[in-house]
């Protein structure tokens, strides 16, 4: 059995530092996503928060969570993104592309002397980026932990990419060794102030059915419950669907989505409200923009 040890306080003692948390904030996000509309609605990442990006795969969230990691990182905020599946390798590839604006399909077939002024470009940034890229570690709570507290400077922001790939423990089920791992890491982000999160599958029902929604987390209802913050990608283009919001007597909205539309499902949101964004998804750059188009305007 847990033994706790409760904290008793004044609510005057309580309510100052809250005060003090209030007076540090500002307009704009301390971490943001870099996705306008998006950071409008969920003011970004938190600290002291769990976050979820979840998809079926092959839709985009380790590119998503790639992409904010880097904009982050960029912005000065030292950030550790642990890769439970990509090497560091492939993460740096795709973070070449999504820069510099290169198709993957290129890369795949060798390096041609019109990239050198742009391999330079990347080069720069990386040197100063303060983001870690790690693989083959973070497979346990432990281990995550670990990082955090031997990294310098020490991260304002890790994510997890992704959840189903950690080590299950010996006597438990998969469930209970993804619960734990969750649980830990919600306690760890309180204790470390610092802001987590989470890449998840979108399980097989999730995969087969239409728009996808936080009972569909693949192997775990202990994300929908421990997260502050949960995000869903859906690519409606796959499923020859409309946009969500597709009303043709009111002239709204898109019939057939295309190729670079994709919506950002902002299912839970301890901070504000709910909703979806839609957003431009250019895959071949592992790249995600705000969507611009004269039907959202």
């Amino acid at each position: 059995m847990i033994k706790r040890t409760p904290i008793i306080e004044n609510p005057a003692t309580i309510f100052a530092r809250v005060i003090q948390k209030i007076q540090k904030r500002t307009e704009k996000p301390e971490f943001p996503f870099g996705i306008t509309q998006l950071d409008e609605m969920t003011n970004g990442l938190t600290r002291e928060r769990v976050s979820i990006i979840a998809a079926r795969p092959s839709e985009g969230k380790t590119s998503f969570g790639l992409q904010a990691a880097y904009k982050l990182a960029d912005a000065g905020h030292p950030v550790v993104y642990v890769s439970l599946e990509d090497d560091r390798e492939q993460l740096m590839e795709k973070l070449f592309c999504n820069i510099c604006e290169i198709k993957n399909t290129e890369l795949k077939k060798g390096f041609k002397p019109e990239y050198e002024p742009k391999r330079e470009i990347a080069e720069k940034i990386f040197e100063k980026l303060t983001l870690l890229p790690i693989d083959n570690f973070g497979y346990n709570f432990e281990e995550v932990a670990q990082l955090v507290r031997e990294v310098k400077p020490k991260p304002e922001v890790v994510f997890i990419d992704y959840i189903q790939m950690i080590d299950s423990e010996k006597d438990g089920s998969r469930w209970e060794s993804i619960s734990e791992f969750i649980r830990g890491f919600k306690k760890f982000s309180l204790e470390e102030k610092i802001a987590t999160v989470i890449l998840s599958q979108i399980n097989r029902m999730g995969a087969d059915e239409g728009r996808p929604s936080l009972h569909h987390l693949k192997q775990c209802g202990t994300l929908e419950e421990v997260a502050d913050l949960a995000l869903i990608l859906h690519y409606p283009m796959r499923y020859g669907a409309s946009s969500f919001d597709y009303d043709a007597k009111r002239g709204r909205g898109i019939e057939k989505a295309p190729k670079d539309y994709i919506e950002i499902q902002v299912e839970k949101n301890k901070s504000g409200p709910t909703g979806i964004v839609p957003a431009k998804f250019i895959g071949p750059h592992y790249r995600f923009e705000d969507w611009t188009d004269s039907t959202y305007a």
